[in-house]
């Protein structure tokens, strides 16, 4: 084992989890302040999306491609775009895309919103309100997500005890 000099640690945040005994071994900051998740915002995208989406059914990209802040990192999700809800998930976890994130919230958007007709921009909205209300049952009294990427946004927050509980959450899907 690699031993670290506390002193030069610059993270403002950081725990370290034993998922196999289920113990916190290492915690630095406070762990119940609020922080914008960045990208881990796509853990509980993924998980929130599964709850509607089979990992087979494919989805055809739409105008939610272009949302994306233009320096995103992406996972080439163009509009018209074919594929498997895997698929883009894969793109999510692998490349970090930020299209991908789009594209999987709004078609799960549309699947919770049981085929109301509504604009790509509600079906978002729609996926958002949900994803809030389900963090809320699993216990993330400190989370509240604007985007399905992580791009900073007013009112878009976590806490580090929170991001454990949705790292939890992630892990206990197969995919």
């Amino acid at each position: 084992m690699v031993e670290a000099d506390i002193h030069t640690l610059t993270a403002l945040y950081g725990f370290v989890y034993d998922l196999t005994n289920e113990t916190l071994l290492y915690t630095h900051g406070d762990q119940l302040a609020e922080r914008t998740p960045a990208s881990l915002t796509k853990l509980l995208t993924i998980c929130t999306a599964l709850e509607y989406l089979d990992p087979a059914t494919e989805i055809t990209a739409g105008v939610e491609t272009t949302w994306i802040d233009p320096m995103s990192s992406v996972a080439a999700v163009r509009q018209g775009c074919r594929l498997t809800v895997e698929q883009l998930v894969q793109g999510m976890m692998m490349q970090s895309g930020n299209d991908a994130a789009y594209t999987l919230a709004v078609a799960a958007g549309k699947a919770i919103a049981g085929g109301e007709e509504f604009a790509e921009e509600e079906f978002l909205q729609v996926f958002m309100n949900y994803m809030n209300r389900r963090a809320v049952e699993q216990g993330l009294e400190n989370t509240f997500f604007v985007t399905p990427d992580g791009t900073t946004a007013p009112g878009h927050h976590t806490t580090p005890e929170d991001l454990l509980r949705i790292a939890k959450l992630a892990l206990e899907n197969p995919l």
